[in-house]
């Protein structure tokens, strides 16, 4: 069964899908930010919220990474420019010279589908010049000592060779991110649909996650399930048999489809005392 984004009955289609025992649904999150949700629900427990005015009023910096929200999501884009005449600064991570890219403090025209080795090259330059929030990182953050050693192989040269992006505007956008504070990055269609936009999707977190900016105001907050019946009460995935779910298109894929979801699910579910929707 498959929808488009209409974002009102997803989940009444996987009750129905569920119910009836098949495993196969394609809709809103196949094609738009599913993965975006998976990567961050992975990292976090939960998906940061960033799609209300009032939070980008409260920001101090934005990255837009493959996204264009004059075009495409102009409630967001109003709570940007609130937040940019309060003197919020704006990056742009896009090969187009989009509206975003125009009003943009910083713009990084990066080779396309290369955002990956740019924020990797972004986080080596935050760990090597020692921005990042200790504090945060010693208490919250697991796998540090391995980002560092991973970031290490993407000098602001490679990145260079790698992305296009000239070195000093590379330097400059990590520095303006990890100083100012809150900050909170949101990627697009741009970075949702690449063939690896698991990682780049994984790295614009890990940046957010080793300045501080996670469960801030005006940064990467984390709200948790809503107080009344979730999508995922409604869409009852225990009611899909186990030998069904083997049959879902896409397993190889583990992070989504059900091998993931339960891994991830069982640690959000013992944390916020219920679960995501898959």
């Amino acid at each position: 069964v498959t929808a488009g984004t209409s974002r009102t009955y997803e989940e009444l289609n996987s009750r129905f899908l569920n119910l009836f025992g098949s495993p196969n649904q394609c809709g809103q999150a196949q094609i738009c930010h599913g993965n975006s949700a998976v990567v961050a629900t992975t990292l976090f427990g939960w998906w940061p919220y960033w799609m209300h005015i009032e939070k980008l009023q409260n920001t101090r910096c934005v990255m837009l990474i493959g996204r264009n929200p004059p075009h495409s999501h102009q409630t967001i884009w109003e709570g940007i420019e609130h937040g940019m005449k309060k003197g919020a600064k704006l990056i742009v991570i896009d090969p187009r010279r989009s509206e975003s890219a125009e009003a943009a403090d910083l713009w990084l025209q990066l080779r396309p589908g290369t955002d990956c080795a740019l924020l990797l090259g972004m986080i080596n330059v935050i760990i090597e010049e020692d921005l990042y929030d200790k504090e945060f990182v010693t208490k919250w953050c697991h796998g540090f000592d391995a980002l560092v050693q991973r970031a290490k192989e993407y000098p602001l040269d490679k990145v260079a060779e790698i992305t296009w992006v000239p070195p000093d505007q590379t330097q400059a956008a990590a520095r303006m991110f990890a100083t100012e504070t809150p900050s909170c990055a949101m990627e697009g269609m741009g970075v949702a649909h690449q063939p690896n936009s698991y990682g780049a999707i994984a790295a614009r977190h890990i940046i957010s996650a080793i300045v501080g900016n996670v469960d801030v105001q005006g940064g990467e907050e984390l709200l948790g399930p809503a107080p009344f019946i979730t999508e995922h009460e409604i869409e009852m995935p225990e009611a899909l048999p186990l030998e069904q779910r083997e049959k879902i298109l896409g397993k190889q894929f583990k992070l989504y489809s059900w091998p993931g979801y339960e891994m991830v699910q069982s640690n959000v579910e013992r944390v916020w005392g219920k679960r995501c929707d898959m």
